[in-house]
């Protein structure tokens, strides 16, 4: 004798998910770890690391939300952007809200292959193309170099190519003295 299966209408589940209680008016609740000494009315006290869970955040806690500006990806002895990186850098800036005149940081890349010497003047090149772009944008770069080969991402002869690249940064001293040249 075979066993039937039934299926549940759609109507019933969704009526026992809508009964599910919801937390109406939830709060953030900031969690840490700090010492309590732990009161032992026959033993000597003791005190350890325990975690807390309060419900108002303290101002030394309070969740920072930082914008992170992708990177720009170069082929192997190349300094030309893309016009798909081009707009991508731009709709970055826009996205983290950046302002033309926050002033901006470019660092170019390069992979490990080749000379040092060539390589620090190709990073320095895909620094210069990515901040021509970012100025005739109307953006303000106050700081244009190339690291070369230095810092590299990953060490892995497989992903080289993701040391070929441009990072942006945004400077948070506004008495810099550009360099718009």
């Amino acid at each position: 004798m075979k066993a039937e299966m039934k299926t549940i209408p759609a109507y019933i589940i969704f009526a026992l998910t809508a009964a599910l209680p919801v937390p109406l008016l939830a709060k953030p609740l900031d969690i840490y770890q700090k010492p309590y000494t732990f009161k032992m009315s026959v033993t000597q006290d003791m005190t350890g690391d325990t975690f807390v869970i309060a419900e108002e955040l303290s101002e030394k806690r309070l969740p920072t939300i930082s914008c992170r500006l992708s990177l720009v990806y170069f082929a192997l002895g190349n300094s030309t952007i893309s016009p798909a990186a081009s707009t991508s850098i731009l709709s970055d800036l826009r996205r983290c809200s950046v302002k033309p005149e926050d002033p901006l940081r470019v660092t170019g890349y390069t992979c490990s292959l080749g000379p040092e010497k060539l390589n620090q003047e190709l990073a320095r090149q895909r620094a210069e193309t990515v901040a021509t772009l970012l100025r005739g944008s109307g953006f303000t770069v106050a700081e244009v170099k190339g690291a070369g080969s230095k810092d590299p991402i990953t060490s892995d002869p497989s992903e080289v190519f993701i040391n070929r690249r441009v990072e942006i940064d945004l400077l948070k001293s506004k008495n810099l003295q550009t360099i718009n040249e």
